[in-house]
């Protein structure tokens, strides 16, 4: 069975707004019950994973205009509610991808990390690179 490629804009919003499985599966989770507020210890029982591992993918997911906190920083719950109307109906558009096309938003969501870690090493390379080469124009000079 051919599964179709995501839409440009599905692609686009999970390369620039959702980097991990975790974020993925909590903005979903959220998504699916808007209104309901959830914090990360409730979060991370749902999805089967550490607490500190849910409470990053809420604090991305918050940063990125996707969710928003509520209380006070002891009992921090998150809730959806993205920024705009534009986040609303791509997280929307994930959520449909997700359940009819799920092989498809995995392996997008997995090119995107390969991408994030090549260019990641790629920084990285020519940092060292241009480091070495001031240290190597100091001595020289």
């Amino acid at each position: 069975m051919h599964q179709e490629p995501l839409a440009r804009e599905l692609q686009s919003f999970l390369r620039e707004h959702v980097e991990s499985f975790e974020q993925l599966e909590a903005l979903l989770l959220l998504c699916r019950d808007r209104d309901r507020e959830r914090t990360a210890a409730e979060l991370a029982v749902l999805l089967a994973i550490p607490v500190g591992m849910a409470s990053e993918a809420l604090e991305a997911l918050c940063e990125r205009g996707l969710l928003e906190t509520r209380g006070q920083a002891s009992a921090t719950s998150f809730v959806y509610k993205p920024r705009t109307a534009h986040l609303d109906a791509a997280v929307l558009q994930l959520l449909d991808a997700h359940e009819s096309n799920r092989l498809e938003v995995m392996r997008t969501m997995s090119a995107n990390a390969m991408a994030r870690l090549r260019g990641s090493a790629l920084r990285a390379f020519t940092a060292a690179f241009l480091l070495r080469k001031d240290k190597k124009e100091k001595k020289d000079g």
